[in-house]
């Protein structure tokens, strides 16, 4: 059974913790670990981590870029997601994104705004769109040079492999996702998307990334 480990970058997000945190915990699917990493919070973020049982770290403010990298050097599953503080899962999310995974794994957002409302995003492909990297400049490239599809880290499942020797660039404020991302496909052989919603985007403007431009 293949591991997974889920990398949540956490800043002055104690409102909304829990919910995510136990969105991973109480997934169906139960070879993972959780990576929590504060990124300097001033609130009682800290103090909300330590009641969960996951790898932990505390460190000084540096954003995401940062905090994301250091999640990235405690990782020691098959396979890497990063979900943000303010986010949360379905509960089979990892069972059905794990079953036949490619290098990479792509699936869909649920818009969560605060009024109650849900948007769920377009289809990029349609349900179970296997690319082989010979492929992937027609349909990959493509969709990350003309617009901002592809181009984020959410609702996405990497092989460890191919981002273990990657980095966020910690001076950009904006896009380092899309660097990542040009990295990962880079090295991997492989994407699936799946045409369901698993992942649910807090549309709040708080935590780690909520002062950031959107590059979704």
């Amino acid at each position: 059974m293949q591991k997974v480990s889920v990398i949540i970058p956490v800043y002055n997000a104690e409102k909304y913790l829990e919910k995510c945190v136990n969105s991973i915990l109480n997934q169906t699917y139960k070879n993972f670990e959780l990576i929590l990493i504060n990124d300097g919070s001033t609130d009682n973020s800290f103090e909300v981590m330590k009641k969960f049982d996951a790898i932990i770290v505390n460190k000084k403010n540096g954003g995401v870029a940062s905090t994301r990298n250091q999640g990235l050097k405690y990782a020691t599953g098959d396979f890497i997601m990063f979900v943000d503080s303010d986010d949360f899962l379905d509960e089979n999310c990892l069972a059905e994104i794990i079953k036949n995974p490619a290098d990479i794994t792509r699936f869909k957002l649920c818009y969560e705004y605060i009024d109650g409302s849900v948007r769920i995003e377009e289809d990029d492909f349609q349900d179970g769109t296997y690319i082989e990297k010979k492929d992937f400049e027609k349909e990959i490239y493509r969709k990350m040079l003309t617009g901002i599809q592809m181009n984020s880290v959410h609702r996405t499942l990497y092989r460890r492999d191919i981002v273990k020797e990657s980095t966020f660039d910690e001076k950009m404020e904006t896009a380092e996702d899309l660097l990542l991302n040009i990295a990962a496909f880079s090295n991997a052989n492989s994407f699936l998307y799946i045409a369901k919603a698993y992942y649910h985007y807090a549309q709040t403007n708080l935590g780690i990334t909520g002062s950031g431009i959107s590059v979704l």
